[in-house]
Parts: C-alpha cells; sequence; structure tokens
C-alpha cells in the first residue's frame, strides 16, 4: 500500500484532502465536556469542630480517623489538612477501584471511630470526590441600595430555590456573603461579680436553644405528641435565659451580657464594579 501512495501522488493527495475536508466538517460537532466523566477513585472525610485550633484538629480529629482508615486495603495515597475548626482527609485508591465501595468502607471506618473524637464535633462526612459535581457557572449579585444581609435573603428564598429546580443542577452554593448571628459579649466584671463561671452561661444558652421531646399524652382516644418549643424567636428570647439561680437570686443573660442581632464577621471580601458583591 505505501508503495502505491508513492507512485500515485494525485491519487494519495486526493485521500489526504477528502480526510481533512470531513476532518473541517467534523469539529464544530466534537462534544465538549468541561468535566469529563472521568470515576476517580477518591474519598474524602471532612470534620468541622468550631474553635478548635489546627493542633487539636490534628491531634483530636485526624491522627483517629487516619488511624483507623487506614485499615482500608488498597489505599494507595492519604492526606490530611488542618485549618482552624476544620479537617479533610483525602484517600486516594488505584484506577479501576470501586469507588463506591470504598467510600463504604471508609465510612463504616469512621463511624467505628465516633466515639473517640469530640462529642461537640459536628457528624463527621464521608463522600466520593466528584469532580463533575464542581460548579461549571459563577454569577455575581452586587446592589448599590440593598444591604448584603438583604441580598443573601434574596438568594436563600428566591434564586436558590428557582436554579435547584432546573433539570441537570445538582447543587447551587453562594459565597462572600453575611451570614445572620446572635452575638454574645458577656461582661467579665459582672461575671466575677455574680461568681458566675464564663462556662456556666455558655452551657445555659446551649441548653436553652433546643426544642426537646416531651412524651406523649391521650386525649379523646388519640395520642398526641408533646414537644418542648425552647428554641429562640428572638434577641429577647435570649436575652431571658437564666444563667444562674442561686438562693433565690436569679441572674439572667441580659444581666451579665450584651446581646446584638447582628451578622457574621467578614473572613474574605469580594466586589464587582467597585460595589461589594455576594
Amino acid at each position: 500500500m505505501i508503495k502505491t501512495f508513492i507512485e500515485r501522488p494525485v491519487f494519495t493527495t486526493m485521500v489526504i484532502m477528502i480526510l481533512v475536508v470531513f476532518g473541517i466538517r467534523a469539529y464544530p460537532q466534537l462534544g465538549v465536556d468541561l468535566y469529563p466523566e472521568i470515576d476517580l477513585p477518591l474519598v474524602s472525610v471532612t470534620v468541622t469542630y468550631t474553635g478548635a485550633s489546627p493542633e487539636e484538629m490534628e491531634t483530636l480529629v485526624i491522627k483517629p480517623i487516619e488511624n483507623r482508615v487506614s485499615q482500608v486495603s488498597g489505599i494507595k495515597t492519604m492526606t490530611s489538612t488542618a485549618r482552624s475548626g476544620y479537617a479533610q482527609t483525602v484517600i486516594e485508591f488505584p484506577l479501576g477501584t470501586d469507588a463506591m465501595a470504598k467510600a463504604s468502607e471508609v465510612r463504616e471506618k469512621v463511624a467505628s471511630v465516633r466515639g473517640k473524637l469530640p462529642d461537640d464535633i459536628d457528624e463527621p462526612i464521608t463522600q466520593r470526590v466528584d469532580l463533575s459535581a464542581q460548579s461549571v457557572i459563577s454569577f455575581t449579585m452586587a446592589s448599590k441600595n440593598r444591604s448584603r444581609g438583604e441580598i443573601v435573603r434574596i438568594i436563600e428564598t428566591v434564586l436558590k430555590t428557582r436554579l435547584q429546580q432546573v433539570e441537570g443542577v445538582a447543587e447551587v452554593n453562594y459565597y462572600g456573603a453575611q451570614d445572620r448571628e446572635l452575638k454574645v459579649w458577656l461582661d467579665g466584671e459582672k461575671l466575677q461579680a455574680y461568681g458566675i463561671p464564663f462556662q456556666t452561661v455558655y452551657n445555659q444558652v446551649n441548653y436553652a436553644n433546643a426544642n426537646t421531646p416531651g412524651g406523649s399524652v391521650k386525649q379523646n382516644g388519640m395520642q398526641l405528641t408533646v414537644r418542648t418549643l425552647g428554641k429562640f424567636k428572638s434577641v429577647d428570647d435570649m436575652k431571658n435565659v437564666v444563667v444562674s439561680n442561686t438562693n433565690g437570686r436569679v441572674v439572667k443573660l441580659s444581666d451579665v451580657a450584651r446581646v446584638e442581632d447582628a451578622w457574621i464577621e467578614d473572613n474574605s471580601y469580594a466586589r464587582a464594579n467597585e460595589v461589594p458583591q455576594c
């Protein structure tokens, strides 16, 4: 065949031109995918622990998880990251490994070590690392007349809900926006005067801000579930929490602290056309 192409240059040129024409015609119809469907055998374990330092996250969270997860067979690499209040361990398996099965194994190992982790951490999240689940479209929202808090409410109540209803949308996240937060500013001198430790105030506020089951009652042949509603609905509810009751002397949170309905302090900042954006 090579001899034929050499002896017949015109024929050879025509064949090449035909291939070029078909290639040019087919090029615009080629499919393009920002994140091709690649099943990478990666599993991540994420833990959040508000207020903990990176050293505490490493000692109290990462090391127990690594020691237990390392018992899973076939691990290629294991990488951990510790930041303030955040820890993540990524386990990589060889290509061709069933990622779903390995994720289940890792989840079981993490569940078995849960008792050795701090009680007040958020529940560990074990999931496969899916590149196709990453965001592919980003929008900025900014206003010269509305506050960032108002923009957040619009995103949560209107935009996010409608975008999630669009076919093919897996998840909608927003960044650069402030979340609402009730801030408690304790007065150290008043705490000392009343003889109330800080931990007591912390515990009483947490215990008060909860809905608890209260059993059940039977009435007119029906069994009704009873709940005690204690979640804060306003700043005044929080101010009226009793933090100490000694010898008939009732001390409320408002007596030793200032409660403020505010926004979480910004750790990042973004602008669009010199206007703060979400």
